[in-house]
């Protein structure tokens, strides 16, 4: 079943084809029953590794604070070197 929640077949079920990692990415090639075959990240689907958080009876973390501001500092090194011209 997707699980992704803006994924447009989201809470629909598939038969899985096949399992393979993509670009150190687990992916599963879901069969359509209109349009053939589709491929989805593992994770997007009811197969993911379980949160440990929501094991724990924890809500899942949507966003991770000390992340946001690594990449709010990445995107000032990247505006400032597009700034300099390099």
């Amino acid at each position: 079943m997707i699980r992704h929640p803006f994924h447009p077949l989201f809470a629909k079920s598939f038969e899985v084809l096949k399992r393979r990692r993509v670009s150190g990415v687990d992916t599963l090639t879901l069969r359509h029953a209109d349009h053939g075959t589709l491929t989805v990240p593992r994770e997007w689907t009811d197969l993911a590794d379980p949160d440990p958080l929501f094991e724990l009876g924890q809500p899942a973390a949507r966003l991770n604070p000390s992340l946001l501001l690594e990449l709010a500092a990445l995107l000032r090194r990247l505006d400032n070197h597009h700034a300099n011209g390099a």
